[in-house]
């Protein structure tokens, strides 16, 4: 019997998803608050502390939150065009 989301998203000292403000935002669905997280710098790939470990990417597919996925998603794909630019102008030093 697959765990529901406040299941998984429970931790052992109580708090939900190991603290972390935005992987519990995401869990809520409060879209505007996963926007605030990531713009003040949240870490969208930081793992929990439950036993999968699952990122606010992992939340938002589990719940079928699609606008936290696409958010998150295009916060990956920002992230990841900054580091391949970045890689690109070391090389041409």
């Amino acid at each position: 019997m697959k765990p529901t989301l406040e299941q998984e998203s429970s931790h052992a000292c109580g708090c939900r998803m190991g603290g972390c403000e935005l992987r519990g935002c995401v869990r809520r669905g409060e879209l505007s608050k996963v926007k605030d997280q990531l713009k003040n710098g949240a870490d969208y790939a930081a793992a929990g502390d439950t036993m999968r470990g699952w990122t606010p990417l992992h939340i938002a597919c589990w719940g079928s939150l699609k606008p936290q996925v696409h958010l998150l998603r295009r916060k990956r794909g920002q992230q990841q065009r900054a580091a391949e630019e970045r890689s690109r102008e070391q090389e041409s030093r």
